[in-house]
């Protein structure tokens, strides 16, 4: 609900779903019974509006689309994972202080 009650989530969702999942994130910081030295979390969403699809993934995770093919179901990855250890993940957590 964060999101969807931000001022701009009409005009810019981008902006709405960057503000929405910082708010949580320092809500989950600030909760003295979560342990987040050690721990992670992750996130997929896709958000549909009118004719535009919108995903958002933070972490191991991703959103998958289906398509119908030939009469079968065929999986296609439509965000990519964030995985620790890939080189450019590796070197964007470096950067901003992580390990």
């Amino acid at each position: 609900m964060e999101m969807m009650s931000h001022p701009s989530w009409g005009t810019d969702i981008k902006r709405a779903a960057a503000d929405a999942i910082a708010k949580v994130e320092h809500q989950v910081i600030r909760n003295f019974r979560i342990d987040t030295e050690f721990s992670g979390t992750t996130l997929s969403m896709a958000i549909i509006r009118g004719n535009k699809l919108i995903g958002v993934n933070i972490g191991d995770s991703r959103v998958l689309l289906g398509q119908e093919e030939d009469g079968k179901l065929v999986a296609e990855e439509f965000t990519h994972d964030h995985k620790p250890d890939s080189p450019g993940e590796q070197e964007r957590i470096i950067a901003a202080g992580g390990r």
